[in-house]
């Protein structure tokens, strides 16, 4: 169900900047911030699908073994996560978030959103490591 939240947050995040740039006639994708947003974004539909089929993995066993289906799909949502935390640091690092803040609290977002990223993707990479062990040695 968080996921779901998520993509639709991200689809309303990704359509209401589309509608805004576009009504005031302004450049899109010009910015690293909107580069890397939108290979998140497009990352995550990917990860989505990947999650779909992971989910339903004995339907598809005949096609794809269930392991690389589910270490795909967790290796394309560390990559996801991490590019989405990236696209949101260099938002912080844009002029429009120096106009409301200072350099104090971009420093100090920055980290935040660092210790996060790194307790958030902590058990992940546990998980994909343990994955990729296992697939070695069989």
């Amino acid at each position: 169900m968080l996921q779901i939240g998520s993509a639709v947050a991200i689809a309303i995040g990704f359509a209401s900047i589309s509608v805004y740039k576009y009504q005031h006639e302004d450049t899109h994708f010009d910015t690293w911030h909107s580069i890397t947003g939108l290979i998140s974004v497009i990352l995550f539909i990917f990860a989505c699908l990947g999650g779909v089929v992971a989910l339903y993995t004995a339907t598809f066993k005949k096609l794809i073994k269930p392991a690389h289906v589910k270490l795909a799909h967790i290796i394309v949502g560390i990559l996801t996560f991490v590019i989405g935390i990236i696209s949101e640091i260099f938002g912080i690092y844009t002029r429009w978030f120096l106009y409301y803040c200072n350099e104090t609290v971009q420093l100090v977002c920055t980290l935040l959103i660092v210790l996060a990223t790194v307790l958030t993707l902590q058990s992940s990479l546990v998980n994909a490591y343990h994955r990729i062990k296992r697939l070695c040695h069989n």
